[in-house]
Parts: structure tokens; sequence; C-alpha cells
């Protein structure tokens, strides 16, 4: 795992600790539709059917989407949690790190939501 991943996968866990992280699909979807989420991501093995409605929620709202090169087990145990298969960031600035860590593991961060893997 590279030390960048691991920071993205850090800063998750901090988000979750300040508050700003939303968890679940009910939860993230209740996020953007209230305008709180500004980052929504996915497991890099949640189903297709999760990933679709997650970036179409993204887009809906107004939030970015980004899938992850991580599992659901490795987002949840950054998280404290079980396996995990969509989080919402809904601090701004905690979204930009996170945004600006998984840009620097070498992966385009994507533009609009087209959720291109990260």
């Amino acid at each position: 795992m590279s030390e960048n991943r691991d920071k993205t996968l850090s800063l998750l866990g901090l988000a979750r600790r300040a508050g700003c992280l939303e968890i679940g699909g009910e939860a993230v979807n209740a996020a953007v539709r209230h305008g709180r989420a500004m980052l929504v991501l996915t497991a890099s093995d949640a189903s297709e059917g999760t990933k679709r409605r997650a970036r179409g929620c993204a887009a809906g709202g107004g939030a970015e989407y980004i899938e992850l090169e991580r599992t659901k087990f490795e987002l949840g145990a950054a998280i404290g949690r079980g396996e995990t298969a969509t989080v919402a960031v809904c601090g701004a600035g905690m979204a930009d790190g996170i945004r600006k860590s998984a840009a620097r593991d070498g992966r385009t961060v994507p533009d609009g939501n087209e959720g291109e893997l990260i």
C-alpha cells in the first residue's frame, strides 16, 4: 500500500472522528440531498448497482464522486467499521484534503462526476 493511499484512508478516519463523514447508502443520500456532502466515495469492490447509485446521487446533488482503489474491508477498517461500500465527506476542507491525497497517488481525480478510479 502506498504512503498516499495510507494518507487517504487516514484522512477518512479523521473525517469520521471530526463528524464530517456519512456512512452507508441512506446516510450518504440524505447528506447529498441536504447539500452537506462535498465528496461521495465508493470502495472498489462495491457492487455495480451501489456505484451507479452513488454516482447518480452525487451528480444530482452537486457532489464529486470518486471510486477508491481500496476494498470495502479497507475502507471500513479506516473508519472503525466493518465492511463499508459508500461514504460521503461533508466538510469542504476535509473533502479537499482527501481529493488531493488521492490525486498524489498518481491517478487522475475525476473532472465532474465521471467516477474514474482513484
